[in-house]
């Protein structure tokens, strides 16, 4: 289906077979998307903010640019080509990357803990911040990403010491 620049904002599509649509540009957040099937989908440029991804499923989807703040899910499936993707302080535990390019993806202060990163593609992909436990980074070459920046950690530490009390 082209579903081009279409707004599902708060949308109820759990279940939704959207297997191959083309999503570029639409926005979809705060939509249920519960158990949807979206593998390769073209969801370039697409929002996902504050959706519910529990049991989406987004193997071989092309995610160019697409942001995923603040999501629901639990161990989603991302195996491909997701480039350019903003996990920026997602909760991605146990989160399936497989195998997956994650090319300038943006996971600071992300939870990847209990994630399979086994196999990825992580030019220039960061990991500032992000907490690790028990993810498998097994075959991925994580020497090309870009770990915990120490000047912009200073950065936001000094800026959380100095906000001023409510």
């Amino acid at each position: 289906m082209k579903l081009v620049g279409v707004h599902f904002k708060d949308s109820n599509l759990s279940g939704a077979n959207l297997k191959g649509s083309d999503l570029t540009n639409a926005n979809l957040c705060g939509a249920k998307l519960a158990g949807a099937n979206l593998e390769a989908v073209k969801a370039q440029y697409a929002l996902f903010i504050g959706a519910d991804l529990r049991g989406a499923r987004f193997t071989q989807a092309f995610l160019q640019q697409t942001c995923f703040r603040k999501p629901t899910w639990s161990a989603p499936i991302f195996r491909g080509r997701p480039q350019h993707l903003d996990h920026r302080r997602d909760h991605c535990q146990a989160a399936v990357f497989t195998g997956a390019n994650l090319t300038y993806c943006d996971f600071s202060h992300a939870d990847l803990s209990g994630a399979d990163l086994s196999n990825t593609t992580l030019f220039r992909t960061v990991l500032h911040r992000i907490l690790e436990k028990n993810t498998n980074w097994q075959g991925a070459d994580r020497g090309k990403a870009l770990g915990t920046d120490t000047k912009r950690a200073k950065a936001e530490d000094w800026a959380s010491q100095s906000k001023p009390e409510a």
